[in-house]
């Protein structure tokens, strides 16, 4: 595994660098939009509302708020979205948030952010509350961010981009089918750590 460049991190500096190239597939994404319970309310985060949509419920449906699967399709074809609480998807993605979370001493999670080319395909120009570290998986990307100075740069599978809290940044993708992985970093006192432990059958 590449490590990011910890002394640039730890300084809070923006920067870009390069990482692991293969941490998530178009097809575990595809999988993972397939099972249901993924597609909360809470969990599967659209750029913005479509269409209105009804709840498909049976017996057996652990999570009655989840998206049925129809409207998740509208909506990826139409918008930007991104899944939160994906830390765990894989063992790569684990493994990464671990490494993180060893250098930053706190909770990492990893949200994955999926765009086709649309007049929706980007949040816009924003800033978070929490450091993110944003890995390119798929596709292409243009990501600037606005710091002291203000950074350009299209980001190929396994480029990644450190964004510390409250710096604006805009990442807009430059293909069909955009994915990336944002790390984001806890910044509160939130000293929960996921169990990273990785059950093997």
């Amino acid at each position: 595994m590449i490590l990011p460049n910890k002394d640039k991190i730890l300084s809070m500096t923006p920067h870009f660098g390069k990482t692991v190239k293969d941490l998530f597939s178009k097809e575990e994404f595809e999988m993972l939009l397939n099972f249901r319970p993924i597609s909360g309310q809470k969990r599967f985060v659209p750029c913005g509302m479509i269409s209105k949509f009804k709840w498909l419920t049976t017996n057996w449906q652990t999570d009655p708020s989840s998206w049925p699967s129809s409207y998740v399709n509208e909506v990826i074809h139409k918008t930007s979205i991104y899944l939160r609480d994906c830390s765990k998807v894989n063992k790569k993605i684990n493994n990464f948030s671990a490494m993180l979370e060893g250098i930053f001493k706190k909770p990492v999670d990893c949200h994955i952010y999926y765009s086709h080319l649309t007049q929706n395909a980007t949040f816009g120009k924003h800033r978070d509350k929490q450091h993110n570290l944003i890995v390119c998986a798929k596709g292409r990307q243009n990501c600037t961010v606005y710091g002291k100075e203000k950074i350009s740069k299209i980001m190929l599978p396994g480029d990644y981009v450190f964004i510390p809290k409250d710096i604006d940044h805009n990442i807009s993708p430059l293909e069909d089918g955009r994915i990336s992985l944002s790390f984001c970093v806890a910044t509160d006192e939130n000293n929960n750590f996921e169990d990273r432990s990785w059950i093997n059958i």
